[in-house]
């Protein structure tokens, strides 16, 4: 068959999109168990950079052609009419979602879909039978379920396939991650991307939110942190001594569990910023620790000192955290429990991200301590009346990021 013969319906679309007409002779992509989504987008880049390859026409195929519905009717009288009621669904297939999984399956993300049920199934529990099959069906009916709801609900394919094009590119080169500790910090504008491409947000409020991408941002997330909550020594930590306790965990699926499931109210600006800012203040604190192992005596100059400053007021700011009356200054003449009003301080303020990758990775790494050492000694240098130290316990009451900042300034004014 021609593709171009074929003009309208979301088969034809597909039919074209998986032509390849520069092929001799021309043919049709094999979309075998070895079709490789991220090589297929990257594919046939135009001059202006436009990739020609895109998901939304399959994504469009399977989300509304009938012939990959997963609802199978039985029909007991074919001659009656459309307006008698219709028969209801006997049987309920898998087909378009499974579909979906295989294209997939070679990039390495389908492990993400359906992450916190498949990440509590031991493939050594002799009861477990068949455990690939069985993770496969969960992820398989996690696919599904976006497809049967949540496209439905947003009636946005163009939206939700140009994300997972971005998505599936940019993720590709992180699968292999199995923890934060392996997060290169040098790209944390990347890290950044792989929340800020699930949803469209006005400011801190999202107004758009793409499931398909969430879903695998989710389960990215909820992987790469699982190791992160035992590294925590801050005691005002939720998990503290429970860190096996997925519930006082970070929950990237829902921010509300008691409320509308999956709303992966946890993917959102203020979490994307936060990882952004962690990244960079432990790139800045990791190159000052390598000058300091070289010269005891070595004071980082302002740019540095900035950078920190400005990745600490992404990861919680004073305005986010709803900290009233605060003062740009900070040091002896200005730092007292009068000048700030915590009382209606909001936890929300600070990144959940950040909190967590600040109390697991950055306070532990030994550039953290000779960082530390600089500021005390500077401190004290300044006012040995007014001693400043940087916080290790980034869960305690009235902690708010930007106020290390301030303290950042003060020292190295």
């Amino acid at each position: 068959i021609n593709p171009s013969l074929l003009t309208e319906g979301v088969i034809p679309q597909a039919l074209d999109n998986f032509f390849d007409d520069t092929a001799n002779p021309a043919e049709y992509k094999k979309l075998g168990e070895e079709f490789d989504m991220v090589a297929y987008l990257e594919e046939d880049e135009d001059e202006d950079g436009i990739k020609d390859n895109q998901t939304k026409p399959i994504m469009d195929l399977l989300a509304r052609s009938k012939l990959f519905g997963n609802i199978v009717t039985k029909i007991t009288n074919p001659s009656a009419d459309e307006s008698e009621p219709k028969p209801a669904p006997e049987f309920s297939y898998l087909t378009r979602s499974l579909t979906f999984y295989n294209l997939l399956k070679f990039s390495n993300v389908t492990k993400y879909f359906a992450y916190l049920e498949t990440a509590q199934i031991d493939p050594l529990d002799p009861s477990v039978l068949f455990y690939e099959l069985k993770i496969k069906e969960l992820q398989v009916k996690r696919i599904e379920s976006i497809f049967s709801s949540n496209f439905i609900e947003s009636k946005d394919i163009d939206f939700e396939s140009e994300r997972l094009d971005q998505y599936i590119t940019l993720v590709s080169s992180f699968t292999g991650l199995t923890s934060a500790s392996q997060i290169d910090t040098s790209k944390s504008g990347q890290f950044k991307q792989l929340i800020s491409l699930t949803y469209d947000a006005t400011g801190l409020i999202v107004t758009k939110r793409a499931f398909m991408v969430s879903e695998i941002s989710a389960g990215f997330f909820t992987d790469i942190f699982e190791d992160e909550y035992e590294e925590v020594d801050d005691p005002n930590a939720p998990f503290f001594n429970d860190d096996t306790n997925i519930a006082k965990r970070i929950n990237f699926y829902d921010a509300d569990p008691l409320g509308i499931p999956f709303d992966f109210g946890n993917l959102n600006p203020l979490e994307a910023n936060g990882l952004e800012g962690s990244l960079n203040y432990l790139d800045v604190i990791r190159q000052i620790g390598d000058a300091y192992a070289g010269n005891q005596f070595y004071i980082p100059d302002n740019t540095k000192v900035t950078q920190m400053q400005l990745a600490l007021e992404k990861m919680g700011s004073f305005e986010n955290t709803e900290v009233e009356n605060y003062l740009t200054a900070y040091g002896p003449t200005h730092f007292n429990d009068t000048h700030y009003d915590y009382s209606n301080w909001a936890s929300e303020g600070n990144s959940k991200i950040a909190r967590l990758f600040y109390a697991a990775q950055i306070v532990n790494t030994p550039a953290f301590g000779d960082f530390n050492n600089i500021v005390e000694a500077r401190a004290n240098f300044i006012d040995d009346t007014f001693p400043v130290t940087l916080s290790v316990t980034p869960y305690a009451t009235n902690f708010v990021f930007e106020l290390e900042g301030k303290k950042l300034g003060y020292v190295f004014a």
